[in-house]
């Protein structure tokens, strides 16, 4: 603003154009704020997935781990009865 006086009009007319700009920085915020949510969620749902997948794995893990025990249990208990 320069330093001049001004008129009704050009002050009327500064109030609208800040008005405007104040709106266009509420919807960016707006915009930001939605797209951060959104991005919180992809993020949780990648979580969950990778949970499910690690528990999958360790799940797996766990069959071969008793199935190995199984098999060295049977190897003693046959050495054992020889």
């Amino acid at each position: 603003m320069p330093d001049s006086k001004m008129s009704y009009d050009e002050l009327i007319e500064e109030i609208n154009r800040a008005r405007r700009l104040l709106s266009q920085l509420e919807l960016a915020a707006k915009e930001e704020e939605d797209r951060q949510k959104h991005l919180m969620i992809d993020n949780l749902e990648s979580v969950i997935e990778d949970t499910e997948h690690n528990g999958a794995n360790v799940k797996e893990f766990s069959k071969l781990a008793a199935n190995e025990l199984k098999a060295l249990i049977e190897k003693l208990h046959k050495k054992l009865h020889d």
